[in-house]
């Protein structure tokens, strides 16, 4: 179910935001083309098309911040690259079976080491995006990464450990 253009995304269930995040995709694509090649007045006619005309609940900083993220896409970047340092669903899930990016119960604090997981999931990502492209790995990210597989490793191995005790 795709909500409606007046749904708001803290009243949207993980899935309606999941599904509202990728619906979006192809237009933030065009927005960020359309900040790329065209001029102010195309970019605000494309904001005002999409239901962002500045008014009570989209400002002029709102309307600049789209401006100012848009610039920053890679452009001939193919979807898919330019998420590829997503690496968990809607709910906070990981789509790789490593730790959840969320804590389950929504309130507690993390685990100890799941900022550090976090940021080494990143650069597993950056440095997946870097390879895909053909372009050099730098030495710490290369090392990130390293230690990113190793920890999934090792996590992999507990997991089947604990199946294989519960046999």
């Amino acid at each position: 179910m795709t909500p409606g253009p007046g749904a708001l995304p803290a009243a949207l269930s993980a899935r309606e935001r999941g599904d509202l995040a990728e619906s979006l995709v192809p237009v933030a694509g065009e927005l960020a083309f359309t900040v790329r090649t065209e001029g102010p007045a195309a970019i605000g006619a494309w904001l005002d098309r999409h239901g962002l005309k500045e008014g009570a609940a989209v400002t002029a900083r709102v309307r600049a911040l789209l401006v100012v993220l848009a610039a920053r896409v890679d452009i001939d970047a193919t979807g898919e690259d330019q998420l590829a340092w997503v690496t968990w669903d809607e709910d906070g899930e990981p789509l790789d079976g490593t730790i959840p990016l969320l804590p389950r119960d929504g309130g507690s604090d993390p685990e100890p080491g799941a900022d550090e997981l976090t940021l080494l999931r990143a650069a597993h990502a950056e440095a997946a995006r870097l390879a895909r492209a053909g372009l050099p790995v730098p030495g710490e990210l290369r090392a990130a990464d390293g230690r990113y597989r190793s920890l999934l490793r090792k996590q992999k191995a507990a997991a089947a450990k604990g199946h294989a005790d519960a046999a």
